[in-house]
């Protein structure tokens, strides 16, 4: 297990930084009048109950008192219901990119939740209370280490605890491995895959030590219900790695912006991506969606 771990790439922090701009464009979009603000809340479960597809989470929390619950690579959707029988539920709202989406719920002034910031790789230095239920929802297959990602969420929940996973397969085929798409989920006989052109790990294997998974399909999206039955063998663990990679990704970082080149490219993107963000206000959601796809690809592949 361990050598299948090393083995696992991170992808470039470049290609991540690079999908940046549009995330946060696409998100000022959304959240740019109240026609679409109200549009998006119509599709979000927020200040509604809590459900999850395949998961009967409702009577997994009523089991627990107090349940302390995170929703990791949240976004600004907020799609997950966050009250059990009319209760506020106690829900931790975290993204890499919680400062900029600070910044526009501020700004709208917003009775919207703060958002943490933190990364899925390293969720256990950001959740200092074990929680009973993490959810991950198309958003693990966007990160730098998604093996990493399962291995720090497990290691953040109590014994008992559910890391819940929903994501569409394939993504990173279908967007041709540009920008934050570096991996795919996939399920072979049952059982979930996480892949790329470089490497190719079974999760249920993997976990298998210490945590039981069980998988199927929702509306054409992958879930994976995977329960901590044990703590993990601190090995797995590597703090000095982790503080090796932030160092050298902080770094790679510093040097990119420090091109003036790049730095031009990538506020002129994030110009462009507003620009068009904008225009999109005059179409439905699904469309938004769609043209999303096709943006993010020819922008991204401009800047690679």
């Amino acid at each position: 297990m361990t050598i299948i771990f090393t083995r696992f790439k991170m992808m470039k922090k470049k290609n991540w930084v690079n999908g940046i701009p549009y995330e946060i464009a696409f998100w000022k979009g959304v959240y740019a009048n109240k026609k679409s603000i109200n549009k998006l809340f119509s599709w979000s479960k927020y200040n509604d109950e809590i459900k999850l597809a395949n998961f009967d989470v409702q009577q997994f929390l009523s089991q627990r008192e107090n349940p302390n619950i995170v929703d990791a690579g949240c976004g600004m959707s907020f799609c997950t219901g966050n009250k059990l029988n009319n209760k506020q539920l106690d829900i931790c709202y975290i993204d890499p990119l919680a400062p900029f989406f600070n910044k526009i719920i501020e700004k709208k002034k917003l009775d919207l939740p703060k958002i943490t910031f933190g990364f899925v790789e390293y969720l256990s230095a950001f959740v200092t209370d074990k929680a009973s239920l993490i959810i991950v929802q198309n958003a693990l297959d966007h990160s730098n280490n998604p093996l990493k990602g399962i291995l720090e969420c497990i290691e953040s929940l109590e014994i008992g605890g559910v890391l819940y996973l929903r994501h569409k397969p394939n993504e990173a085929e279908a967007e041709n491995y540009r920008g934050f798409h570096q991996y795919n989920v996939s399920l072979e006989n049952n059982e979930m895959i996480i892949w790329n052109k470089e490497t190719k790990t079974n999760i249920n294997s993997f976990v298998m030590n210490f945590a039981d998974t069980e998988t199927s399909t929702y509306g054409g999206e992958i879930i994976a219900v995977i329960t901590k039955k044990q703590n993990l063998p601190q090995e797995l663990l590597d703090c000095k790695k982790d503080i090796s990679d932030l160092c050298n990704q902080y770094i790679d970082v510093i040097q990119n912006f420090n091109k003036v080149t790049y730095s031009l490219l990538y506020h002129w993107n994030f110009f462009v991506f507003r620009a068009v963000q904008l225009f999109m206000q005059f179409f439905s959601w699904k469309t938004k969606i769609r043209v999303k796809k096709i943006i993010a690809k020819v922008m991204t592949a401009k800047m690679l």
